[in-house]
């Protein structure tokens, strides 16, 4: 209710006031450094604001999970692990360890044998099979394989809880949530649909030019923006040709590296695991930038070619 957060003297978000209702299952998205992960640390009272407050409904039980979720508790098994902190038979642990791709033998792995991948895997079944009812998921997909991101979208689609996920995985959000969430302007809007906050940045990069403009006479001024708007146009265009490009190179070694991080001959190697890890870290950053250039460009491309 009506939150605020500065950090020197400059406001991140101002006046911020969000309801989810029991059940809800809500996308936070917008661009790096817009204030997402400040204003889920005061919802989990990690961090004070400068204003405001945060009520939880009765019997509200959050949950965070984020990219950097793994597990720590290495002992045991993934199938020791589960019917420890549940109060599952062995059929049904094995069934649901199944349903999070632990198949066969692997549900008698050692926890120091798994990979990051697969501790994250059974992290989130530990996290949906717990008293938690308001899960709040940073980055979940981050580091995953595309099996495990479709298991990740099926369960958490069926889940009967409340749900608020900050991801840059569009897919991904689009299979789970509800509505979406977006800091614009220092406070919180609210969309239904991706597109809907796509329209509404559209819309507000529209205002701001028409402002700015101030014609010398009719005529010439028209024929200046024309020229001035074909040069921009095919700029703009080879930049998005070139981010595209980027993006499918990235992505295709973002690929390779989830491939190896998976091997077993790779995470029997601290090193290797190591570089390839953090070479996976290095390029995930890369992609959410290069994705939101993308989706900058589309928009003012989209806008130019209306005028």
């Amino acid at each position: 209710e009506n939150i605020s957060k500065s950090y020197n003297g400059k406001f991140l978000f101002s006046g911020v006031n969000l309801t989810i209702e029991a059940g809800e299952k809500v996308g936070f998205i917008g661009p790096n450094g817009a204030g997402k992960t400040t204003l889920l640390r005061i919802i989990q009272d990690l961090e004070a604001p400068d204003q405001g407050r945060v009520r939880m409904g009765y019997e509200v039980y959050p949950s965070f999970f984020s990219q950097l979720t793994t597990g720590e508790d290495l002992t045991g098994t993934p199938f020791s692990q589960i019917m420890e902190a549940t109060d599952l038979d062995n059929t049904e642990a094995r069934t649901i360890l199944g349903r999070f791709l632990f198949s066969g033998d692997d549900v008698f792995k050692s926890m120091s044998d798994l990979s990051g991948g697969e501790r994250r895997r059974l992290g989130l079944i530990k996290l949906m099979l717990s008293k938690a009812n308001f899960l709040i998921l940073d980055e979940p997909t981050n580091h995953l394989d595309l099996d495990s991101i479709e298991v990740m979208e099926d369960a958490l689609a069926s889940y009967s809880g409340t749900m608020l996920i900050v991801s840059h995985d569009r897919s991904f959000l689009h299979a789970v949530v509800d509505r979406y969430l977006a800091l614009v302007d220092k406070s919180l809007q609210s969309f239904q649909t991706y597109e809907d906050y796509v329209e509404f940045k559209q819309k507000a990069s529209e205002a701001g030019p028409a402002e700015a403009s101030k014609p010398k006479s009719a005529a010439s001024a028209k024929r200046e923006q024309n020229k001035e708007t074909q040069r921009d146009l095919k700029r703009k265009q080879r930049n998005l040709e070139q981010v595209e490009t980027d993006i499918e190179n990235m992505e295709q070694r973002k690929k390779e590296l989830l491939l190896l991080l998976n091997d077993f001959e790779v995470q029997t190697d601290y090193k290797k695991s190591m570089e390839y890890g953090q070479e996976l870290t290095e390029i995930e950053i890369k992609l959410s930038g290069l994705y939101e250039q993308w989706e900058q460009l589309q928009e003012q491309l989209t806008f130019d070619m209306k005028e």
